[in-house]
């Protein structure tokens, strides 16, 4: 699956006050606003998602953050796998990745041909920057709320 990353790089004066909070409370202000952010970039795919007969790959798509390090982090927009979810839609790979056609040693087919249908990088692409306008509005929000609580 691709990957598509978006940076963000404030003004001096929330870089400056960022570096004053501790480690703890910046990670989850960064958090939270990359949750925020995220939040546009998934309601894209959820309607970008086709439905199947089920719904369940676009009921299954969350945003969650990723633990990437100290002072970095990511934001996972993908559908739920595996046992937690209870339905799982691990299908989501090949509806966005397309499948080609496979065959038997028999000579048997093995399934239907899909077409690649790349609904989260669309849906990246459409709402980047009302993603980063966001992510800038709460990280400001937050961060002035951080300061102000010492």
């Amino acid at each position: 699956m691709s990957l598509t990353r978006m940076k963000l790089i404030g003004g001096r004066k929330l870089v400056i006050q960022f570096d004053g909070l501790s480690r703890a409370v910046g990670k989850k202000v960064l958090t939270q606003a990359a949750m925020a952010g995220a939040a546009p970039i998934l309601n894209d795919a959820r309607g970008g998602a086709p439905r199947g007969k089920t719904g369940v790959l676009r009921r299954e798509m969350r945003a969650h953050p990723v633990d990437v390090g100290l002072n970095d982090v990511e934001v996972a927009v993908t559908w739920r796998t595996g046992r937690s979810s209870r339905t799982p839609a691990f299908y989501g790979l090949f509806v966005h990745e397309g499948t080609k056609s496979r065959v038997r040693k028999s000579g048997g087919s093995t399934g239907r041909i899909s077409r690649r249908n790349p609904f989260l990088v669309r849906a990246f692409d459409r709402r980047k920057s009302e993603a980063e306008l966001i992510t800038k509005r709460v990280f400001s929000a937050a961060l002035r709320r951080a300061a102000r609580s010492g």
